[in-house]
């Protein structure tokens, strides 16, 4: 069972499920989990660690047994990013709150942002931290890192044809009655290609999508996750991505319901396998 964050009281009666993926994460996670705890609107929070050796997980067992109000899901080997995305948002789909927020926890998305997330999804199914609309932006960036990001959001919204600006980024909210009608058992992207194959699943599911300007933060702490292999692999995934069908109208919601179970059991599965192990 999920732990309750903190007592949401009568913050509009909205509440937030929060998804975050781990890995090599030791000097940020507590200091984000710290800031989220603030929000009152956060109810329940699942981390997905991809067997960090770092002391990440150590960080986490630790804060659980002093009571800290998270869940977190341990895998044993690094399955990736979208792997833990797709296992996380199967999760959301049940509970007793509005809102899934996916975001980062290397403190490139500002915790202090959720509200304004939250705002934009009251009349939308998705409201996206973008940083490609007006009065959003970056911080800290090289140049070539800006031009880089530049590039690869116009390459994936032409090629996919995407309509938000903003199709590459990963600090989301999303309604979960939205949520509830996407079939991620057909989302096969492990790596940060899940961010615009979500995007377009979404989009051809007719969402409504809404663009909150935000201002993305550079790491200070720990090491960056990308790589030349990893941008290679999002290249690819791009035209992989441009021939795989996408399914016809409303999707099935007992099917969707039950692969999300099978892939959540699976989850929990390879933790008492790791436990076991261990």
């Amino acid at each position: 069972m999920i732990s309750v964050l903190e007592d949401v009281g009568n913050f509009e009666k909205e509440s937030c499920f929060v998804v975050i993926p781990t890995y090599r994460e030791r000097e940020n996670i507590l200091p984000l989990l710290q800031i989220l705890r603030r929000q009152k609107s956060i109810t329940e929070v699942l981390i997905i660690d991809d067997g960090s050796d770092d002391g990440t997980q150590d960080i986490l067992r630790k804060l659980q047994a002093d009571g800290y109000p998270i869940t977190v899901l341990q895998r044993h080997r690094k399955l990736g990013l979208g792997t833990a995305y797709v296992l996380a948002l199967s999760c959301g789909r049940w509970g007793n709150y509005q809102y899934v927020i996916q975001m980062d926890a290397d403190m490139s998305h500002d915790p202090a942002d959720i509200p304004r997330l939250l705002a934009g999804c009251r009349e939308n199914d998705i409201a996206v931290g973008s940083r490609c609309v007006p009065s959003g932006g970056s911080q800290g960036w090289p140049w070539y890192r800006k031009m880089i990001s530049w590039m690869a959001n116009c390459l994936v919204r032409s090629v996919l044809r995407l309509k938000i600006k903003g199709s590459t980024a990963g600090f989301r909210c999303v309604r979960r009655t939205f949520l509830m009608r996407l079939p991620l058992q057909v989302i096969t992207s492990s790596g940060f290609a899940f961010q615009w194959e979500f995007n377009r699943l979404a989009q051809r599911l007719s969402a409504r999508f809404i663009e909150i300007p935000v201002c993305f933060l550079q790491r200070t702490k720990g090491a960056s996750k990308m790589s030349l292999s990893i941008m290679l692999e999002g290249l690819f995934r791009i035209v992989q991505i441009c021939w795989e069908p996408l399914p016809e109208g409303q999707a099935d919601e007992n099917k969707i319901n039950k692969s999300s179970k099978s892939m959540v059991n699976q989850g929990f599965n390879e933790r008492e396998e790791e436990h076991e192990r261990s």
